[in-house]
């Protein structure tokens, strides 16, 4: 190593191409310089431990809509029968973006307005039948998979909504969600649900949590919600089959729910995100929900 350095000094002595001592100097001068001077700055090293990663970085696995600016047709599953229009089922034969512009066209229930995506479920406008013991109505839409819902993944749902005033208020057996998540597959439930938000009361809604199963206690934790304004809703979940998975709820940017725990999956499939209106039946209520913007983002893998 040593010689390597000496080496090109000892050249610049000897060669005859120099004039004399002044060039030389000036010659090994610069030669010096470059092996011992300073060094361009490069890029600073991070620790491996430091380096953002995709499952680190929110953002890397982040989707959101604005309803006020459209839709995007192909990646939504519409959930609703209306009783209007040229077909009474579901068309779920068309392509996905065939399948969304054929319900905003021919359906009362769901419907793109200058404030968001709306859902509005009359006496018998939208029924199905769910557990096929008991009818329910609805105006939904849901996302499949897409890299979330899956196990061992963290998990935020965040829309931005207004509830429509003097809707449903649940007795008994009825119930009213807003936005729940629900198995891909069919399970043997009584409902394929295993944690949403729905009305509680008037100006109250509740985030109701736990496997559906008439053997898992469901968690009810309800909380004020000004029905006819704006909201903020935020369902942060960690999804797994086992006891460690758990959920949290926000509303305007505020802990409405504190951690609740427990199995979120009844099985190994990802599970689907849905929001609008699910409702019972027989219901002599007119309901109407608003979505501006939603996100979903993976957190965690």
């Amino acid at each position: 190593m040593v010689f390597l350095l000496i080496a090109p000094m000892i050249l610049l002595v000897a060669d005859p191409g120099l004039a004399g001592p002044k060039e030389r100097r000036q010659a090994l001068r610069k030669v010096v310089s470059r092996i011992f001077g300073p060094r361009k700055p490069g890029p600073e090293k991070v620790p491996p431990s430091q380096q953002p990663s995709a499952a680190q970085d929110p953002l890397a696995s982040a989707e959101s809509w604005d309803f006020r600016r459209g839709i995007e047709g192909g990646d939504w599953n519409v959930r609703l029968i209306p009783t209007e229009g040229p077909h009474p089922g579901r068309q779920l034969h068309l392509p996905p973006e065939q399948h969304m512009d054929y319900y905003l066209q021919h359906s009362r229930a769901i419907a793109l307005t200058p404030e968001g995506l709306q859902f509005t479920v009359r006496p018998g406008d939208a029924a199905v039948a769910g557990d096929k013991k008991r009818f329910k109505e609805r105006a939904e839409i849901g996302r499949f998979g897409f890299g979330q819902g899956e196990k061992g993944q963290t998990c935020e749902y965040s829309i931005r909504f207004k509830l429509g005033p003097g809707g449903t208020i649940p007795t008994g057996q009825n119930f009213m969600m807003i936005t729940q998540s629900h198995t891909q597959r069919d399970v043997d439930f009584p409902g394929g649900w295993t944690l949403f938000v729905g009305v509680a009361g008037k100006d109250r809604l509740k985030f109701v949590y736990g496997l559906n199963d008439r053997q898992t206690r469901l968690q009810t934790k309800p909380f004020p919600a000004s029905f006819g304004e704006w909201h903020d809703l935020t369902v942060r979940v960690y999804w797994t089959d086992q006891r460690d998975g758990w959920a949290e709820v926000y509303l305007d940017g505020r802990q409405v729910v504190s951690r609740v725990s427990g199995p979120n999956m009844p099985t190994s499939d990802a599970m689907e995100w849905k929001f609008g209106i699910y409702r019972g039946h027989k219901l002599a209520t007119v309901d109407t929900l608003i979505v501006q913007t939603a996100e979903h983002k993976v957190i965690e893998r």
